[in-house]
């Protein structure tokens, strides 16, 4: 080739080269196609089987007559739905459940039955348009779609009709639905309403008030479910029935009127309504389910919300009819802050590659690895030593389960309401979690080792094995198990005197026993369960406890004891341990005698006191005593730190020292009172200690350590003690707050250590380098007690992120009580990122920018090893450039 033409040609190509490498360099992935294309569907006939494409724009296609179930569930990336043609007759059962990106659907004038839950959980879904043949909606299409702000129905359409915010049937016989982007915070329902569609009011969270139909029939399975607003409800007459979780979790609803004329309540109707009052004639059903409601505790809604129900309405976990449903292997539950998946690993699968292989069909796993973007598993064995909490909740698949050797605890409702049928509990286990067996229907056996030492309210509540021991006559009538643990108790009552076996008594197992009067411990006892004795209303003496060294939460409250001791060698003391609020006793009788003559006890709590909507457990360690009388060596000085110091959750009172037994006389010696409340309380001439009268002297004299306990409410301060955490704003509003509470923040090793073990039993690495690890806690002002579970209500905490972790891909970590880690959700704006969370304990915040190369944990859409085209057609003009001005003419 000639020079004049080979410089030129070669100047082209180069050119070229570098145009191209100028084309944007999107990489071609599969969740950016624009369209769908057919070899996306999979049909079966006119039927759309499923769709799996990763397309944001989506057309089905015009041959399709029906779209399956579930056919684009879960599909987040789709944005836009397209329908080519107009054949489509039916959508199924949750057929676009969880598309979170779709925002508008129209719905073709064909299609005339919706299934259950067809577009629910639709999180951005904004407008609805209705075709002309719909006319049947199945349970809940729309449930969980909070953005929901318009329905527009086809003129044509003869078969529903909206107004005032809601859907109706065209005659209003039938309500459909409230849209959940209904502003107005008070809504009367049109008088021609019968009846109420399942859900349709759930989520809406802007409604406060609620007038009903004079001609409504029945509150139907979850028809207020999740309105957070909602603070009362007055029934009709014309209502004979509240069905499943009609009200449930409607955090604010206080009041609620129900008439005679509703007959059947379901158990679950008012399921985590905290603040719920109702009113009711005497004797009515109402009446009675509210006697029954007040006394069940709600600990197991709130730490199990989630708990595998669907939007079809069934009583998902009703063991009392159908028996407890859900797989373990693959079941999704609520724990903490995020839906998790549970992995069964009790077949000897452990953390690291056996666990991810065990589960491949989930995807959560790739080489090893975590999947991209994705939940974090959880397992049912949890560190080889943890059966989890809620492990094999309302599991079928546990009848005949094993617990594995090497288990040292089995944690709260890991086997609740699952049809495990004998629990045989191996050496080795010391402590047995609240509910962990609550509710087994159908457990006949039970082995419990020596080595249990601990074992929480409700383990074994309802069961048929308790329930049947319990309903036994003759032998004996205490059931110790474990370590001595005196479990439950079946006698006549009257004076007791306990087994000299007995090392501890369970929660609860006299609690409400009216007919016992006194009651003899053993030498052996070293500690008393939460409510062991609370409500026993005619004991009045206790003998022996000489050895007791802890005395839980409410062990004795509402006890009419002639005087209260706390016996030399206690060592820790509980909320309302001792307590007169509900009994007659009169001031100068409450009463509560410190037998040690060095040391007083340590204030104590239990769980129970660190959920959020149990108020009524975070009481004063003493309640309402008036007196407690120490010995005359104590000083005003050693008070501190003790389980009657004013500044933590003691009591509010005068405490003295018999200064005379000869003259009958007590001397005061502090008061946890102000001056203020000093002034205006009452105080006794004479006070009553074991049926002796005292006088009492010294008041003028009394050192006063008052706090005043006048916190404002609704408003949450914030501590920050925290140097990784420090320098910027941090706020925090808590849902539906009415308490004193602050926000602690601090630096913790012991957080940092948690959440390292935790990330490494995912990761199989350390935390990457400059995680930022800190304590987050509330503290209720009052008695200074962690809430650490916000059951059905959550915490949103703002704060600006410090300087070495700005920027890059954020990942927010915590951990469950079980020490196994969770994904955190957030939103960020610039330097600033606000968290909802359900529990409080370690957050680690984590910048992946720095670590690409070491950490697993990327929040990024998984692109591989993806290489743009253009470079190659780039590389390959380059290549012809240089060949052209290289070729020579060949020599003849």
């Amino acid at each position: 080739m000639k020079k004049a033409l080979r410089v030129p040609l070669s100047i082209l190509f180069l050119a070229l080269a570098v145009a191209v490498t100028q084309i944007p360099a999107e990489p071609v992935a599969a969740d950016t196609v624009s369209e769908s294309v057919d070899a996306d569907f999979q049909m079966n006939g006119t039927i759309l089987m499923k769709y799996t494409g990763t397309a944001k724009t989506v057309s089905v296609p015009a041959s399709v007559t029906a779209i399956e179930a579930e056919a684009f569930a879960d599909h987040t990336e789709m944005e836009k739905l397209l329908f080519k043609g107009n054949k489509v007759e039916y959508i199924a059962y949750r057929a676009f459940a969880g598309c979170t990106g779709l925002e508008e659907v129209r719905i073709p004038d064909t299609v005339t039955e919706l299934g259950n839950g067809a577009f629910s959980n639709c999180t951005a879904l904004e407008t609805v348009t209705f075709g002309t043949a719909l006319h049947k909606l199945g349970i809940g299409p729309f449930a969980g779609c909070p953005e929901l702000e318009e329905i527009i129905i086809a003129k044509d359409n003869k078969a529903f009709t909206v107004d005032d915010g809601c859907l109706y049937s065209s005659d209003k016989s039938k309500l459909y639905l409230m849209l959940p982007k209904r502003e107005k915070e008070s809504y009367t329902m049109p008088s021609a309403v019968k009846d109420i569609a399942e859900y349709a009011f759930w989520g809406c969270n802007n409604v406060k008030s609620v007038g009903l139909s004079s001609n409504l029939k029945k509150i139907p399975d979850y028809a207020f479910s999740n309105c957070k607003s909602l603070i009362g409800v007055t029934i009709p007459y014309s209502v004979t029935g509240i069905g499943l979780k009609a009200f449930a979790d409607c955090v604010n609803l206080e009041t609620v009127v129900i008439p005679a004329s509703v007959a059947v309540i379901h158990d679950t109707a008012f399921d985590g309504c905290s603040k719920l009052k109702i009113t009711a004639d005497s004797g009515t059903a109402a009446d009675k389910f509210y006697e029954k409601w007040k006394e069940k505790n709600q600990a197991e809604h709130e730490d199990t919300i989630g708990d595998g129900e669907d939007v079809s309405g069934g009583d998902a976990g009703n063991s009392e009819t159908e028996g407890p449903t859900g797989n373990v292997l693959g079941s999704t539950y609520v724990v903490g802050n995020r839906a998790v998946v549970f992995i069964d690993n009790t077949e000897g699968t452990v953390y690291g590659e056996d666990a991810a292989n065990s589960y491949e069909s989930t995807e959560l796993f790739v080489d090893g690895a975590l999947a991209k973007g994705t939940d974090i598993p959880k397992y049912t064995i949890a560190f080889d030593s943890i059966l989890a909490d809620q492990a094999f909740y309302r599991s079928r698949e546990a009848a005949d389960y094993q617990i594995p050797e090497g288990i040292t605890e089995i944690g709260e409702f890991s086997f609740a309401r699952s049809n495990l049928i004998k629990a045989d509990i191996p050496d080795g286990v010391t402590a047995i979690g609240y509910g962990a067996f609550y509710h087994c229907d159908y457990l006949r056996e039970v082995r419990i080792p020596k080595s249990v030492i601990y074992i929480a309210p409700k383990a074994f509540a309802e069961t048929m094995w308790l329930k049947s021991w319990l309903a036994g006559t003759g032998g004996e009538e205490y059931l110790v198990v474990g370590n001595g643990i005196l479990l439950a108790y079946r006698g006549a009552g009257g004076n007791l005197v306990l087994p000299d076996t007995v090392k501890r008594i369970a929660p609860e197992v006299f609690a409400k026993n009216s007919s016992i009067t006194s009651v003899t411990l053993p030498d052996s006892l070293m500690e008393i369960g939460e409510d062991a004795f609370s409500d026993c209303t005619n004991l009045r003496t206790i003998y022996g406890g000489g050895n007791v060294k802890i005395i839980r939460d409410r062990a004795f409250q509402n006890c009419m004891l002639t005087t209260a001791h706390v016996w030399e060698k206690v060592e820790y003391l509980g909320l309302n341990s001792f307590d007169y609020e509900k009994t007659s006793a009169s001031t100068s009788s409450k009463v509560v005698v410190f037998d040690s003559k060095e040391a007083l006890p340590k204030p104590s709590y239990e769980l129970t006191a660190e959920r959020l909507s149990n108020e009524q457990a975070r009481g004063l360690l003493l309640g309402d005593t008036q007196f407690v009388i120490v010995d005359k060596n104590i000083k005003a000085d050693d008070l501190t730190g003790t389980a009657i110091a004013p500044q933590g959750c003691g009591f509010k009172g005068i405490v003295a020292y018999i200064s005379s037994k000869d003259k009958a006389t007590v001397a005061c010696l502090a008061t946890t009172y102000t001056e203020a409340e000093l002034a205006e309380a009452y105080i006794p001439e004479y006070i009553t200690i074991d049926g002796k009268s005292y006088q009492v002297t010294g008041v003028e004299n009394i050192t006063v350590f008052g706090r005043d306990w006048n916190f404002a409410t609704g408003s949450i301060s914030v501590e920050n003690e925290s140097a990784v955490l420090s320098g910027g704003r941090i706020s925090a509003e808590l849902e539906g707050n009415e308490g004193a509470y602050y926000l602690s923040i601090t630096d913790s090793e012991d957080a940092y250590d948690a959440l390292n073990a935790g990330y490494k039993a995912v990761y199989y690495q350390e935390l990457p380098k400059g995680a930022v690890c800190a304590n987050i806690s509330l503290i209720d002002k009052k008695t200074g007690v962690p809430i650490t579970k916000m059951g059905a209500q959550t915490l949103r905490v703002t704060l600006t992120l410090p300087e070495n972790i700005r920027g890059g891909s954020l990942r927010i970590l915590t951990t469950d009580r079980n020490g196994q880690l969770e994904n955190v959700s957030y939103t960020r704006e610039e330097d600033t990122v606000t968290f909802t969370t359900n529990h409080l304990s370690g957050f680690a915040f984590v910048n992946h920018a720095s670590n690409v190369e070491t950490d697993r944990l990327d929040a990024s859409p998984d692109t591989g090893d993806y290489l743009h085209p253009k470079w190659f057609l780039a590389g390959g003009l380059f290549c012809m450039a240089i060949v052209v001005l290289l070729m020579k003419k060949k020599r003849k």
